[in-house]
């Protein structure tokens, strides 16, 4: 499993969405563990907490369920427009 790490400049949001892209007809889509981190960088407490997918995949809060041994997938084939979206329940910076 490839670690994947993406910085944007600082912001304000309550949610954080991520869009497949690219299609493959013989990969999945998955997300281990989705860290997000505000300023120091400090990692950002997931309490509370929701993940939900386009999919509606019952497995989306196990991207966030800090346990690297379990996996959000989309369960098929990649397509363009898949989505996976963390509702942090408020704003953070």
């Amino acid at each position: 499993m490839a670690l994947t790490t993406i910085t944007f400049p600082l912001q304000v949001a309550r949610y954080v969405k991520i869009v497949q892209t690219g299609t493959s007809s013989s990969n999945w889509w998955s997300i281990a563990e989705l860290n997000v981190y505000g300023t120091a960088p400090a990692l950002l407490l997931r309490d509370n907490w929701t993940a939900t997918s386009s999919l509606s995949s019952s497995t989306a809060q196990q991207g966030i369920d800090g346990l690297i041994e379990t996996e959000w997938s989309t369960g098929t084939a990649q397509v363009n427009g898949q989505t996976y979206q963390v509702d942090m329940k408020a704003a953070q910076t």
